[in-house]
């Protein structure tokens, strides 16, 4: 197995449990069988409660790292209307944004969380057009060795 096939599984093994430990520091969240929806993200990310803003946080945090591990993987062509954030916001901010675009669209809570990130986000933080061949440059001349 290769080093970057190797540091991707590692990685996605780190993604896994820290997804899991976040995921279990809510009450009940093993048991819940309903998808987390926009109104759930809703919740937890619009308290002072700490124990809903770290879950929200850990979400989020799991959302950036799964976002960056398409880009990583070339599944850009798949997700090419992702978000594309160049500075480095707080995820305090991402969940203002968030919050901001829910009170804007009460009609999308029923939508799932991924879909209400996905959407607040990438209004925020649009991606620029970018060719296909001017992605495969990039591409070529991030990773030499591939």
């Amino acid at each position: 197995m290769g080093e970057s096939m190797y540091k991707f599984t590692i990685d996605r093994l780190r993604l896994g449990l820290f997804l899991l430990a976040a995921c279990l520091m809510v009450t009940g969240c093993a048991a819940q069988s309903n998808p987390y929806l926009g109104q759930d993200l809703e919740e937890s990310c619009g308290t002072d409660d700490s124990g809903n803003l770290a879950y929200c946080i850990g979400y989020l945090r799991g959302m950036d790292n799964a976002v960056s591990a398409f880009f990583e993987e070339g599944g850009v062509n798949e997700f090419s209307d992702l978000y594309c954030i160049d500075q480095d916001p707080s995820y305090s901010d991402q969940r203002q944004i968030i919050l901001d675009w829910l009170a804007a669209h009460p009609e999308k809570r029923q939508d799932s969380a991924w879909s209400v990130i996905h959407r607040s986000l990438s209004e925020a933080y649009p991606c620029p057009e970018i060719s296909l061949e001017d992605l495969e440059k990039d591409l070529a001349t991030s990773n030499p060795g591939s």
